[in-house]
C-alpha cells in the first residue's frame, strides 16, 4: 500500500514532485488508509453479525463513510508531500489566502521584473519552483500569480527538460512591460459584458479612472520593469 499512495503522489499530480517526499507522504497516508481499513472492516463485519436482516442496510452508509474517509487520507497525504517539498515556505500558505491585493499587485511586478531581466540577460525560462525559491513567495501564491500573467498574455508558459518542467518567460515584447501597462492588463481579465445601469454617475467614474491611469502612463514612476 505505501507504494501504492507513493506511486500516486509521485506521477499523478501535474508537477514535479520530489521523490522524497513521494515517499514520505506515501508511507504516513498508506498507513493510516491500512489502520482505517481495518477498523472499517471489522465494524463492517461486527454490524452484519449483530443483525443478519437489518444489517446489510447499513452496508452502503458505511460504504460511503469508508469512501470519504479514503479520499480525505489520500488528500492528507498530497497536503503532506506538498509541505515537504516547500517546507521553507509552507509555514506562510495560510496567509496567501488573505493576501491584500496591493500586496499581491506588488508580487506580480517583481515576478514580471525578474522574468524580463532573465529574459534580457539571456537566461533559460524559470520553473514556478525556481521562482519561489529566488524571490521566497510561497508556491501556491506564486502559482496564482502566474496563473494571472498567462492568462493576461503577459508570460508564456513552456515545458523545459526531461521531466518536462512547466517554466516561465515573457508572452510579449519586455520594452511593453511597465509597471502600469502590466497593472492595467490585470485589471482588464476577465469579462465585462455583464449588464449595469448605464448612468451619468458610472460614466462620470469611468472617464475619471481613465484619466487617472493617463496620468500615471505619463509619470516618471511608471518604470520598465526590466530596467529596475
Amino acid at each position: 500500500m505505501w507504494a501504492v499512495f507513493s506511486f500516486i503522489y509521485i506521477f499523478i499530480p501535474n508537477t514535479k514532485v520530489n521523490i522524497k517526499s513521494g515517499i514520505i507522504a506515501g508511507v504516513f497516508a498508506g498507513t493510516i488508509y491500512q489502520i482505517t481499513q481495518l477498523i472499517y472492516l471489522n465494524f463492517q463485519v461486527g454490524v452484519g453479525k449483530y443483525n443478519a436482516i437489518y444489517g446489510s442496510f447499513a452496508a452502503l452508509p458505511l460504504f460511503l463513510v469508508w469512501l470519504q474517509l479514503s479520499w480525505r487520507i489520500v488528500l492528507f497525504g498530497a497536503e503532506i508531500s506538498f509541505a515537504h517539498q516547500n517546507v521553507d515556505t509552507y509555514e506562510f500558505e495560510p496567509d496567501c489566502l488573505n493576501v491584500s491585493r496591493s500586496f499581491r499587485n506588488l508580487l506580480t511586478l517583481r515576478v514580471v521584473n525578474l522574468l524580463a531581466r532573465n529574459f534580457a540577460n539571456g537566461g533559460k525560462a524559470l520553473s514556478a519552483i525556481e521562482l519561489s525559491r529566488e524571490l521566497e513567495i510561497p508556491i501556491r501564491l506564486l502559482r496564482d500569480i502566474l496563473n494571472d500573467l498567462v492568462e493576461s498574455n503577459m508570460v508564456s508558459q513552456i515545458k523545459t527538460g526531461e521531466g518536462k518542467v512547466l517554466s516561465y518567460h515573457p508572452g510579449c515584447d519586455i520594452n511593453l512591460l511597465t509597471i502600469r501597462y502590466v497593472l492595467d492588463n490585470l485589471d482588464k481579465k476577465g469579462s465585462e459584458d455583464i449588464p449595469v445601469a448605464q448612468t451619468k454617475e458610472l460614466t462620470r467614474i469611468k472617464n475619471s479612472l481613465k484619466g487617472f491611469g493617463e496620468l500615471i502612463e505619463k509619470s516618471s514612476d511608471n518604470l520598465l520593469l526590466g530596467d529596475i
